[in-house]
């Protein structure tokens, strides 16, 4: 069920022929969320799930699941996944230190 409601809100995404399957971001979004959740501290869980997305995922990944968020509301996405993705967007464009 919870790919359906991914694979139907990315039906109105465009997409480019450069890009990544989005369907397949948010999934690995959500698997990355469910581990990194287990915290129990949720701000270091949060800061966590940030730092793996900078880390492990190319730029233009970040950039997709960050416009997925805010086109489609993060339909599919655990509120794990969106609470992290926007801090993501957030952090991705604060001023530099």
């Amino acid at each position: 069920m919870r790919s359906t409601r991914i694979r139907d809100a990315c039906s109105t995404t465009p997409r480019h022929d450069d890009s990544m399957n989005v369907t397949r971001l948010a999934e690995m979004a959500n698997d990355i969320a469910h581990y990194f959740d287990a915290e129990p501290d949720h701000a270091a869980a949060i800061d966590s799930m940030v730092l793996h997305l900078q880390r492990f995922w190319e730029p233009r990944m970040r950039e997709q699941i960050v416009l997925y968020l805010q086109e489609n509301d993060g339909a599919g996405l655990s509120s794990f996944a969106r609470e992290s993705i926007a801090e993501l967007a957030r952090r991705s464009h604060a001023p530099p230190r």
